[in-house]
Protein backbone atom coordinates (compact mmCIF):
# COMPACT_ATOMS: atom_id res chain seq x y z
CA UNK A 1 0.00 0.00 0.00
CA UNK A 2 0.84 3.47 -0.51
CA UNK A 3 1.21 5.45 2.99
CA UNK A 4 -1.29 8.49 2.61
CA UNK A 5 0.76 10.81 3.91
CA UNK A 6 3.88 10.90 1.62
CA UNK A 7 2.87 8.67 -1.02
CA UNK A 8 5.90 5.82 -0.08
CA UNK A 9 5.04 2.44 -0.89
CA UNK A 10 5.42 0.12 2.73
CA UNK A 11 3.93 -2.97 3.88
CA UNK A 12 0.58 -3.57 4.21
CA UNK A 13 0.86 -4.26 7.73
CA UNK A 14 2.71 -1.69 8.78
CA UNK A 15 1.92 0.28 11.52
CA UNK A 16 4.53 3.26 10.73
CA UNK A 17 5.80 4.60 7.76
CA UNK A 18 9.72 3.70 7.26
CA UNK A 19 9.94 6.95 5.13
CA UNK A 20 7.77 9.37 7.03
CA UNK A 21 7.83 7.91 10.68
CA UNK A 22 3.92 8.80 10.59
CA UNK A 23 1.27 6.65 12.49
CA UNK A 24 -0.14 4.68 9.27
CA UNK A 25 -2.36 2.08 11.27
CA UNK A 26 -5.97 1.69 11.08
CA UNK A 27 -7.74 0.47 14.22
CA UNK A 28 -10.00 -2.71 13.69
CA UNK A 29 -13.02 -1.45 14.21
CA UNK A 30 -12.69 1.33 11.25
CA UNK A 31 -12.02 -1.96 8.98
CA UNK A 32 -14.90 -3.67 10.46
CA UNK A 33 -16.95 -0.16 9.36
CA UNK A 34 -14.89 0.38 5.92
CA UNK A 35 -15.87 -3.27 4.79
CA UNK A 36 -19.97 -3.06 5.75
CA UNK A 37 -20.12 0.67 3.97
CA UNK A 38 -18.47 -1.31 1.09
CA UNK A 39 -20.91 -3.65 1.45
CA UNK A 40 -23.98 -1.85 1.28
CA UNK A 41 -22.19 0.45 -1.99
CA UNK A 42 -21.77 -2.57 -3.86
CA UNK A 43 -25.71 -3.70 -3.05
CA UNK A 44 -26.76 -0.02 -3.77
CA UNK A 45 -24.79 -0.46 -7.31
CA UNK A 46 -26.23 -3.70 -7.98
CA UNK A 47 -29.72 -1.74 -6.87
CA UNK A 48 -29.20 0.92 -9.22
CA UNK A 49 -28.45 -1.53 -12.44
CA UNK A 50 -31.49 -3.60 -11.67
CA UNK A 51 -33.84 -0.61 -11.53
CA UNK A 52 -31.77 0.69 -14.79
CA UNK A 53 -32.30 -2.37 -16.32
CA UNK A 54 -36.32 -2.29 -15.34
CA UNK A 55 -36.64 1.27 -16.27
CA UNK A 56 -34.88 0.57 -19.86
CA UNK A 57 -37.40 -2.89 -20.66
CA UNK A 58 -40.48 -0.17 -19.37
CA UNK A 59 -39.02 2.28 -21.97
CA UNK A 60 -38.61 -0.28 -24.68
CA UNK A 61 -42.08 -1.96 -24.36
CA UNK A 62 -43.98 1.98 -24.31
CA UNK A 63 -42.33 2.52 -27.88
CA UNK A 64 -43.41 -0.54 -29.44
CA UNK A 65 -45.82 -0.18 -32.09
CA UNK A 66 -48.76 -1.98 -30.69
CA UNK A 67 -50.05 -4.73 -33.21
Amino acid sequence: MRCIFCASDIDDNAAVCPSCQRDVAVPPPLLAERDELLGKRDKLISDLADAKAKLASHSLLKRRPHA
